[in-house]
């Protein structure tokens, strides 16, 4: 009978999400995780078999994590034009209140854990990583009606808007809070307006 596994991959997550607020995610060791996790560093080799293998499985977790909540505004109720705009302000607030999260998420992109050097199970669940937030889109852009934009455009007004937004928030954390949440949510209604389209 094997021996019981005394950290599982959440825990070991856990301890690697709290290591890289402290020291950053760009300095993460295993050893350092295993340190704080209070195992030795096999611990932390036995379920990721490197660094880079331990950093992608933050950052898979984070997004998927971002992601249910991000999920929740935009498939919530009310006209799909107003889910838009709160689902990309709550895209920015999640930033701003999780800047080192934040950080790990903009510094890496899904392409990087489909390469051939990443475990099949990391990049098996990175493969699949968009198709919710896709679909979301796709269904939001038809509830906008005939003279709708189409999904590209909505992808870049509630997604790729906020998140360029929010990293100049990281880069100038001086640029009042309000002020930019304004700017997200004019740019956003600007951009699902039929009547701003280039003809």
């Amino acid at each position: 009978m094997g021996r019981p596994v005394k950290f599982d991959e959440d825990a070991i997550l856990d301890a690697a999400l709290a290591e890289g607020r402290c020291v950053g995610f760009e300095r993460l060791s295993a050893s350092g995780v295993a340190k704080r996790l209070g195992a030795p560093s096999g611990s932390v080799y036995y379920r990721f078999r490197s660094r880079d293998d331990l950093v992608g499985a933050v950052w898979l977790r984070t997004v998927e994590q971002f992601q249910t909540g991000y999920l929740e505004v935009l498939n919530g109720p009310g006209p799909p034009d107003a889910r838009a705009r709160a689902a990309a302000r709550h895209a920015l607030g999640w930033v701003k209140a999780h800047p080192a999260e934040a950080r790990l998420l903009l510094r890496y992109r899904q392409t990087d854990l489909t390469k051939g050097t990443t475990p099949r199970w990391l990049s098996s669940r990175a493969s699949r990583l968009n198709r919710p937030v896709t679909q979301a889109f796709e269904e939001l852009a038809r509830e906008l009606g005939p003279s709708a934009p189409d999904v590209d455009r909505v992808r870049f007004a509630c997604i790729t808007i906020p998140m360029a937004a929010a990293r100049d928030a990281l880069d100038t954390p001086h640029i009042p809070s309000d002020a930019l949440d304004r700017l997200v949510d004019e740019s956003v209604a600007a951009l699902l307006d039929p009547r701003t389209r280039a003809r």
